[in-house]
């Protein structure tokens, strides 16, 4: 996967981070709505996809914002695997216009303007999703 675009997506697929945020989220979830989903009728793979799924979609946002941000934010891995100049991602093309002995910095503040951008873009059209994460709980302790 030397030199393509799969090779800098998979390894960021399931790391650590994310597997550790999303097993806490899973155990902080009262058991009685499993319990009251069973009673009802639901089997495992049911009550996954109707009770547990719809209360964790704001975290598997959450996840997904904080792992596009590492993701595009990201030199080090994608130096290590990327080959060409074509497929280069942003961060290493800019890294382009740092010469030895001369820097294009209009170029670079340009770019990094670009490389910027995206992530407000996201937070904001999925704001939304983070301000409901309390109203699909749908459980009362006590």
């Amino acid at each position: 996967m030397i030199d393509t675009p799969w090779g800098v997506i998979l390894p960021g697929v399931a790391d650590a981070f994310g597997v550790f945020m999303m097993t806490q989220f899973y155990k902080s979830i009262p058991k009685e709505l499993e319990e009251a989903a069973m009673i009802d009728g639901s089997g495992r793979w049911g009550t996954f996809f109707r009770i547990v799924l719809p209360i964790s979609q704001t975290q598997l946002l959450t996840l997904a914002l904080l792992t596009f941000q590492g993701a595009w934010s990201n030199f080090m891995w994608s130096l290590l695997v990327l080959r060409s100049p074509e497929n280069f991602t942003l961060p290493i093309g800019l890294q382009w216009f740092r010469g030895e002995y001369y820097t294009l910095y209009s170029v670079i503040l340009a770019g990094s303007l670009f490389n910027t951008l995206p992530i407000p873009i996201v937070f904001f059209v999925f704001q939304r999703y983070f301000t409901r994460s309390i109203a699909f709980t749908g459980s009362k302790e006590g």
